[in-house]
């Protein structure tokens, strides 16, 4: 469960918000929290739907791990443009 959290949450490393990532800019954000506040939440939701297999229930778990991402790299984009650093993702 974790590994496909880490997967799917690794996107906020990706270049496209690299130059937020602190590692690149002083004034940057520290990715590893939003990187891992994802992985957190995305578990929660793999684990609150893995109890349930019924089929409808499929397409609103792909809604809400998509949701968990989107929430996630938004407020690190909100961060960074607080910051002064605007991403185009």
């Amino acid at each position: 469960m974790e590994l496909a959290a880490r997967e799917a949450c690794n996107y906020i490393k990706a270049d496209v918000f690299s130059n937020c990532h602190d590692t690149n800019n002083p004034d940057g954000v520290a990715v590893s929290h939003y990187f891992y506040r994802c992985v957190n939440d995305y578990c929660g939701t793999l684990a609150y739907y893995s109890n349930n297999n019924e089929e409808r229930r499929k397409t609103q778990e792909v809604r809400d791990l998509e949701a968990v991402r989107c929430t996630t790299f938004a407020a690190y984009s909100k961060e960074c443009a607080n910051r002064q650093i605007i991403l185009f993702w």
